[in-house]
Parts: structure tokens; sequence; C-alpha cells
């Protein structure tokens, strides 16, 4: 594995560019994921907003995935790159991170870096090589306007884009420090929209909405905001 990350700056978030790669050099010697799940915890508890990011979209893409028939090993892959997906945000200046306005062009380049930060930190493990594609490409788009690589429709790996629409449901729903929390019917709304205009899967959207939808009245808790209001 590298010495370098893919930055060229320091980071000033509370852990040092020395700190990263200390905690990653063990994940390389000793073949173990807990550094990694480490690192992944400290980027949640560096932003409150992020609470339990992490649990949910895992939950919600093993959902999705098992309904569009992946088998066991596909689901444990997406699970894991689902927890794993921000990781490389331990690398960006949480001054940016936690920005209560909007990003200027500079700023929205250092945050996109985030996934080749996190798909350099797996790359190390030999156990997380399955879910280096999805740390990569969770933020394509199915037109190619995402990054980091602007990978267009089938070229985008499946379990990257099942990630990327749970994860534009959550941040939907969940309050951050530049928007509000949103309620379940205005957060579908604005999900197929994205498939609308060619940025998600309208397969996968449609799919998973129509499980949200039929298991809100049945379980309802698990459908609920991050602060525990149901929609």
């Amino acid at each position: 594995m590298s010495t370098v990350l893919p930055v060229d700056h320091n980071v000033d978030n509370g852990f040092l560019l020395a700190d990263v790669l200390a905690l990653a050099a063990p994940v390389t010697r000793l073949g173990r994921a807990d550094p990694i799940v480490s690192l992944a915890l400290k980027v949640e508890a560096r932003d409150p907003g992020t609470a339990d990011h992490c649990q949910r979209l895992s939950r919600y893409a093993g959902t999705l995935g098992r309904a569009i028939g992946l088998c066991e090993k596909e689901i444990a892959v997406l699970d894991q790159g689902a927890y794993l997906h921000d990781i490389g945000k331990i690398g960006i200046p949480s001054a940016v991170l936690q920005k209560q306005g909007p990003l200027t062009p500079r700023e929205r380049k250092l945050v996109e870096q985030h996934t080749v930060i996190g798909e350099w930190l797996c790359a190390g493990l030999g156990s997380l090589r399955p879910v280096r594609a999805i740390v990569r490409h969770h933020h394509e788009r199915m037109d190619g306007s995402g990054y980091p690589d602007g990978l267009r429709g089938d070229r985008i790996p499946l379990l990257a884009r099942i990630v990327g629409v749970v994860d534009v449901f959550d941040a939907l729903m969940a309050k951050r420090p530049y928007k509000p929390a949103l309620p379940f019917e205005r957060a579908a709304e604005m999900l197929r929209g994205e498939a609308a205009c060619g940025w998600r899967c309208s397969d996968l959207v449609k799919v998973f909405l129509d499980l949200v939808e039929r298991d809100r009245s049945a379980s309802a808790s698990r459908w609920t905001t991050p602060a525990g209001k149901k929609n």
C-alpha cells in the first residue's frame, strides 16, 4: 500500500494524516478490519447529523439487495460496503464537512475526494477489496455526471448503484447542517425525480420505495427518521 494519501494537504479535522496512516498500517500488516471500522465510527462521531447513517444504510442496502435476488455473499459485501462507504471523509477537514452554508467549488472538489481516499484505505486489506467499488463509486450517476470517474449506466457496479440509491434516501430523510429532515413523501418524490432525470437506476428506486411503503405500515419502526419520529 502506498504511504501517501491521494490528497495534497495535511488534514485539519482532529485526525492528522499520520493518525490515518497509523490506523491503516495494521490493516495491511495483520489483515484485520477493526482499524478500518474504527475509522468509520470516528467519521460519524465528527458530525452529529450523520449519527447511525452507516448502520441505516447497511440495513436499507441489504433489504434492497435481497429483494432483487442477490446471493448471501453479495449481501455480505453490500452490508460491509454500505457501512464503510464514507470512510474516506476521515481525510476531509471538519470545517468543510460541517459547513452550514453552500460549499465553494474548491470545497466541493475536496469533499469529492472522499471516495478516492476511502478506496485507498480499503485497498490494503484483502478482506475489504470487494467493497472498494462501492466506496469509490457510490456517487456515480447513471448519466455519467457523478464522481469520481464519471461512469455511466451499467459501468457503475451494481452494489455501488444500490448504495447510491439508499444513501440519497437517508440523506433526504435526515437533518443535516445545511437542510432540515424531509418527510417520507417528499424524500420519495425527490428520489423518484433523481431517477427520472437519469441520475439513479429507476428500477432500483422503484423496488426500494415499494419496499419502504409496504414496510412502513407493517413495521414502521424500521423506517423512522434519525430523530425517531415516524413520517
